[in-house]
């Protein structure tokens, strides 16, 4: 799941049996970002930047 600063999802998808996943950005704004991945016992969370300039 993606989702912005005011918690407002942008992207969210559900994947199994798979170490990878990619994702193109470029319909998403420049600004902050939450990416969190679910593996079925907890919850990883990472903040992403995107500058398009």
């Amino acid at each position: 799941m993606i989702h912005n600063l005011i918690g407002e999802i942008i992207f969210e998808t559900t994947i199994l049996n798979a170490s990878r996943l990619e994702v193109h950005l470029d319909q998403i704004s420049s600004g902050i970002y939450f990416v969190k991945v679910y593996n079925g016992v907890k919850y990883d969370c990472l903040k992403i930047s995107i500058n398009k300039s």
